[in-house]
């Protein structure tokens, strides 16, 4: 058992004088029950409590107790000194607490106010921190793979301290920098010399400049603000991005004139990260919190506005809810996923009986065999069916007729695990010119593809009860192929697999939620969602004003209007904005267009901010912002007009995909309000 004092340490009260007839009280930690302690190892002979203090401060019996303890140390009028809980047995410290009356000699170890400290020369009556004497002890452990960390805790390795920024952390501080920072030398310099593209930085007068290396801060003054991917150059060493914690540039506007910047150096990007910058671009929570309008909040489909939004759909619609099953919306409802409210434009599924793999019209290959309606699919009723095969050869497929000119094909199948670990879903184009032939090898146990496809794009989603989506598109190559067949099988001998809900679609390059067929082909109608604009924007003119909508959605290589506004007076769109491309483009009176080449198509959500504050529009997608451009303001927004989503005015430019949040402001939001919205 570890011994709480050793060698028989001398107490001293506040002013550094040995605390005579004093005596320490133990206590269970975090209660007021005396707890014993002992003379001995063992913890057979117990002390008294408390334990009495000799004329010299000292203690005339060793103490020894099991776990923790609250300790309290009092002179003898019983004024407590300090107390101090919880105390470990196993902790306590073998150093002595610093005495006024000792003579210390060089490299002597003494606990001062809770630290240590080591005499750098003799002394007698100099408290450890006149630095004369003494220099502070700092504790800092190697990093060591088998412990875990939480915040702040400082680790060494390799001979570079870092800093741990989460709790519960056992990653490697060289690897991660995402939950480790690297802690070095802060270098002082001067203001910059530079743009606001990239800022020019030397080190103080009397500060040596040093090498860029994990860690190294950088302090300087800004002369501009910053404009979007601005740089940085330390003492002549290069340009290097300054990055947000992201790993990302900075937006635009991050940085002030005149503002105190710190970045800090992170070798494995070759950049400065911008932790934290005070900005006096300040959040007006008011104004964040009290828009104009407000829609598609999550369970709200119109938060702040007036009037009501008008869903429109000939058909019905199915989607998937907050628990991952596949729910069926009634004509003109809406359609609310996790990922937010779903707006589509109108599409067919071509495969026919896309949930009765047993009719002659699916081809079972070999000696591969289906048992219908054995297990519940993703909308929970019992209509999955079992593939079951015996070579890795057989499949189940699917032919559908198609003219090849050159468009987008896509098909989507749900999978499930049975007793096979894979699913090798193919599209397949033949008959009549060069074949195109596309696989994706999806892996239940670690549900991701251990295979994708060449010159096709491959991606899945999870739906409830351990079902998957799998979808594939590509587009054709035109060479007068009239078949497409879409194909499963698994790479197990003799397993099987779940199979439910297939989809083939044509001229879009995704999947669109399920439709289901039975004998012949199903089209899906459009979504139509619109709002009359009176009292819910700016006014008559419209002037200073702030969009701001958050959309997830997987549609490339085309254009996709996610919203627009059309007054009473003008016959075009006042407002709108759309995908085109690998681009989000804003207009504001249908004159002038702005973009931002930041969109992916991966589904993500991404937060798109459309501000025009005096007659110049700017466009952030997650807080990062583009270029400015001047707009020309024309027209009126005048009673009668509408906001419609998922279309342009004039009907077309169909948009696929979820809004989680719109809004409209009559103010133009600073880039940190802005900010404070993203997703």
């Amino acid at each position: 058992m570890p011994r709480f004092i050793n060698p028989n340490p001398q107490f001293s009260d506040k002013n550094g004088s040995p605390l005579a007839f004093g005596s320490i009280t133990f206590y269970e930690s975090g209660t007021t029950t005396f707890k014993t302690t002992y003379s001995d190892p063992g913890l057979t002979t117990p002390n008294d409590n408390p334990v009495p203090l000799d004329a010299a401060g000292r203690a005339q019996t060793d103490i020894f107790y099991e776990g923790d303890a609250s300790v309290i140390l009092k002179d003898n009028n019983d004024v407590v000194e300090w107390q101090d809980d919880p105390v470990s047995s196993s902790n306590s410290s073998s150093f002595p607490e610093w005495n006024a009356g000792t003579s210390y000699q060089t490299n002597d170890v003494v606990k001062y106010n809770g630290d240590f400290y080591r005499a750098i020369a003799p002394s007698t009556n100099e408290i450890p921190t006149n630095q004369a004497f003494w220099s502070k002890i700092l504790q800092t452990e190697e990093w060591n793979p088998n412990d875990t960390y939480t915040i702040d805790d400082l680790v060494v390795k390799n001979g570079i301290h870092y800093v741990s920024l989460v709790a519960s952390n056992t990653t490697d501080p060289e690897i991660n920098r995402v939950r480790w920072r690297a802690s070095s030398t802060a270098v002082v310099i001067n203001t910059d010399s530079g743009t606001s593209s990239e800022y020019v930085v030397n080190a103080a007068t009397g500060f040596a400049s040093q090498e860029l290396k994990d860690g190294l801060t950088i302090k300087f003054v800004a002369s501009n603000t910053n404009e979007e991917g601005a740089t940085l150059n330390y003492d002549g060493q290069g340009a290097k991005s300054i990055l947000d914690t992201s790993g990302n540039s900075i937006s635009a506007d991050v940085i002030e004139a005149n503002q105190s910047v710190e970045v800090r150096y992170d070798s494995s990007m070759d950049s400065f990260i911008l932790d934290n910058a005070s900005s006096t671009n300040n959040v007006r929570s008011g104004l964040i919190d009290n828009p104009i309008f407000h829609a598609f909040r999550r369970k709200t489909e119109l938060d702040v506005g007036t009037g009501a939004l008008t869903w429109t759909r000939a058909s019905t619609g199915s989607y998937k809810d907050y628990y991952g099953v596949i729910r069926s919306a009634a004509i003109d409802t809406a359609r609310e996923e996790p990922n937010g409210w779903l707006i589509e434009g109108d599409s067919t599924n071509n495969t026919i009986y896309s949930e009765d793999f047993t009719n002659a019209i699916w081809i079972k290959t070999g000696s591969a065999t289906i048992d219908s309606n054995v297990v519940d699919a993703p909308d929970l009723a019992t209509t999955g069916d079992r593939f079951n095969s015996t070579a890795t050869n057989e499949e189940v497929r699917q032919t559908v007729n198609f003219v090849d000119d050159g468009k987008y094909l896509s098909g989507s199948l749900f999978v499930k695990k049975d007793t096979a670990s894979t699913a090798r879903f193919r599209l397949v184009t033949t008959n009549g010119g060069t074949n195109q032939d596309f696989s994706a090898v999806f892996n239940f146990d670690t549900e991701t593809f251990t295979e994708t496809p060449v010159g096709a794009t491959a991606y899945f989603e999870p739906f409830v009860n351990g079902w998957f989506r799998i979808t594939m598109f590509f587009q054709t190559n035109s060479s007068g192929n009239t078949n497409f067949q879409l194909r499963l099988r698994t790479d197990d001998t003799g397993a099987a697999v779940f199979l439910w809900g297939a989809q083939q679609e044509e001229s879009l390059p995704f999947s669109t939620s399920y439709i289901q067929t039975v004998a012949s082909t199903v089209t899906r109608s459009a979504d139509e969602v619109s709002i009359p604009l009176l009292d819910n924007i700016t006014g008559v003119i419209e002037g200073d004003s702030t969009k701001v909508v958050t959309v997830s959605s997987r549609v490339s290589d085309g254009i996709y209007q996610i919203y627009s506004a059309e007054g009473s007076v003008n016959t075009s769109n006042d407002f709108s904005l759309r995908i085109s491309g690998t681009q989000f483009q804003y207009r504001d009176s249908d004159v002038s267009t702005i973009s931002l080449n930041t969109y992916t198509g991966n589904g993500d959500k991404e937060t798109v901010s459309c501000v025009t504050k005096d007659g110049v529009m700017s466009i952030s997608i997650q807080g990062r912002k583009g270029l400015d451009t001047t707009t020309n303001i024309i027209g009126e927004l005048v009673l009668g007009g509408t906001i419609t989503f998922g279309k342009t005015i004039g009907n077309s430019a169909r948009f696929y995909g979820n809004l989680s949040d719109f809004r409209i402001y009559n103010e133009a939001l600073n880039q940190n309000e802005i900010k404070s919205l993203n997703v």
